[in-house]
């Protein structure tokens, strides 16, 4: 007969406990594919109209051109804006003068940062590392990017790297370069402004935000699978 410090070991666990692996694996994979939802409104805008900014500008001024009668020829654009109905030309949801948006980025970034949490188990990991991890990759990804369009712009100036040792960085800065310049131009197909997207802006962001994972991988006392990372 077993002692009672025994039966109480030998006791099953409970139904929520069993269940939580599942629950959280099936709770992680639903928030993923809302996460996933969220990329569809990006897709729906590449196949937009080219951007027609200009156009409504102009038509703004013209409807509104009572209302403008006061400015001068050399008005500026925050004056010539400031005087209108609204602050803000057709089809603008914000004028320009806002900080709104700020509000916007902010409830975005919770969000995402809510789902993250509830998608993925957090294991050790603690509010305050993620925090951490978030503004390193930010601030220090957009440096590296800005660092490779300087680059790119200096050393298109120069030419005679073919027999250099530093040839292949060079060819590597200039086509990131290329590729910033594509992803900008307004008569790039889609297909060309998302490869100029990807060498440009994507490689150098994720690139950043790969170092973290990196020391983690390397500070690791035991393998990692994917959900710890």
């Amino acid at each position: 007969e077993q002692s009672p410090v025994e039966q109480s070991s030998a006791k099953p666990t409970s139904s929520s406990s069993r269940r939580s692996p599942a629950l959280v694996t099936r709770r992680g994979g639903l928030i993923a594919l809302l996460l996933g939802l969220c990329l569809v409104p990006l897709l729906l805008g590449s196949f937009r109209s080219p951007n027609d900014t200009k156009q409504r500008f102009e038509q703004t001024i013209e409807e509104n051109s009572g209302s403008l009668g006061h400015l001068g020829e050399d008005a500026s654009l925050d004056e010539v804006l400031g005087a209108l109905p609204e602050r803000r030309i057709m089809g603008a949801f914000l004028p320009r003068d806002t900080s709104l948006h700020w509000a916007f980025a902010a409830v975005a970034g919770f969000v995402f940062l809510g789902l993250a949490l509830r998608a993925f188990p957090r294991g050790s990991t603690t509010f305050e590392e993620l925090i951490v991890a978030a503004v390193f990759t930010g601030t220090f990804g957009i440096f590296l990017l800005l660092t490779l369009q300087v680059l790119a712009a200096v050393v298109t100036a120069f030419s005679g790297f073919s027999t250099s040792s530093l040839a292949i960085l060079v060819y590597v800065v200039n086509f990131v370069g290329y590729c910033y310049q594509l992803a900008l131009d307004p008569a790039a197909g889609a297909f060309d402004s998302t490869m100029g997207y990807i060498f440009s802006v994507g490689l150098c962001e994720e690139l950043c935000k790969a170092l973290p994972i990196v020391w983690l991988v390397r500070k690791a006392e035991r393998p990692l699978g994917w959900r710890d990372l």
